[in-house]
């Protein structure tokens, strides 16, 4: 998997941004990029999309993330920055639910083709 700091590195030089430019674009001050940079802060769930967006602009793939693993950390994004309500721990427990079931079919198929 590729570091934050590479991809940082790679987009700002490929679009030809300063670390200035490269803040504002993904909305970020540029002490939390510096930071995000050095490995001490991560980005949050919106600055994180608008990275990979501008990646995609640059004509740079961004790495891959399944997109159940996207839409459980936008749940929980959600349920922390809001008061946690019954039904959102239920959406929760629904999605956990549904990826292990994905989680088993791989492992039954994996287990098939090793025999």
């Amino acid at each position: 998997m590729q570091s934050i700091f590479n991809r940082l590195e790679k987009l700002r030089t490929k679009a030809d941004l300063t670390w200035d430019q490269l803040a504002k674009e993904i909305g970020l001050s540029v002490s939390m990029l510096m930071q995000t940079r050095r490995g001490d802060r991560n980005l949050s769930l919106r600055a994180n999309e608008r990275l990979r967006n501008l990646e995609t602009a640059a004509g740079i793939e961004p790495p891959y993330e399944p997109s159940h693993a996207l839409d459980t950390r936008y749940a929980l994004h959600e349920v922390a920055a809001a008061p946690v309500k019954k039904e959102a721990i239920t959406k929760l427990r629904r999605q956990v639910q549904n990826i292990q079931l994905q989680i088993d079919a791989i492992t039954e198929t994996l287990d098939e083709l090793e025999k």
